[in-house]
């Protein structure tokens, strides 16, 4: 079967219909507000936003409002990752306790644990330690230092998986939560927060941040 380009009157067409099938979406199920973009060719094709922003007040939701960039910087992490060692600043095969003093100084299994490891989600770190009431709004999202002290007191019941992994047993059976040390990392090589590296500035990701948004969320 031969390849066909993707046009640009295709790509119009698509995302009209995409910005349709958004809005119906957005009414028909129990989701106060949603927001899309289209990127092609270096042009934004597509910058949409249907619902509301605040269900109380009725505000209108608009493509300028922030959100949680949530999982979406899974994919941030291993492009910047993936650009310093293209640089030189870090190997894939560099323990993370030789980037980190916090880890280094201890004697957590995660210390051994190499930078590919972490990425590849073959770390057998525990998603949320023994608690994960913040994903259920029950409590508030950890800081960062208190997530390494989550990562520092894993105990090895909670840990057998990364041990398995270290001895050469079984395979994971646990999902991983590698991001704290690999940002950490990153941070520690090249001195700069995840939203300064040129990942976000050649995507003109400009209102993209770290922290806490103005309201508190």
């Amino acid at each position: 079967m031969g390849s066909y380009p993707i046009t640009r009157a295709a790509v119009d067409d698509a995302v009209r219909y995409a910005d349709r099938w958004l809005a119906f979406r957005q009414r028909a199920t129990p989701v106060p507000g949603v927001q899309a973009a289209v990127w092609f060719d270096g042009e934004l094709v597509l910058s949409t936003a249907h619902g509301v922003a605040d269900e109380a007040s009725g505000e209108a939701l608009t493509a300028a409002h922030r959100f949680r960039i949530a999982s979406h910087s899974k994919t941030m992490t291993a492009t910047v990752l993936a650009q310093m060692v293209e640089e030189g600043h870090l190997r894939l095969d560099d323990p993370v306790g030789t980037r980190l003093d916090w880890l280094h100084d201890s004697d957590s299994p995660v210390a051994d644990l190499t930078l590919f490891q972490l990425l590849a989600h073959a770390g057998g770190i525990p998603r949320d330690s023994a608690s994960s009431a913040h994903w259920q709004h029950e409590a508030p999202f950890l800081d960062a230092d208190t997530l390494a002290e989550r990562v520092l007191d894993l105990t090895w019941p909670e840990a057998a998986p990364l041990r398995s992994l270290l001895t050469g047993g079984d395979r994971l059976r646990r999902p991983p939560r590698p991001g704290l040390p690999l940002v950490r990392a990153i941070r520690h090589a090249d001195g700069r927060r995840l939203p300064d590296l040129r990942l976000l500035r050649s995507f003109e990701m400009r209102l993209t941040a770290s922290g806490r948004c103005s309201d508190g969320q």
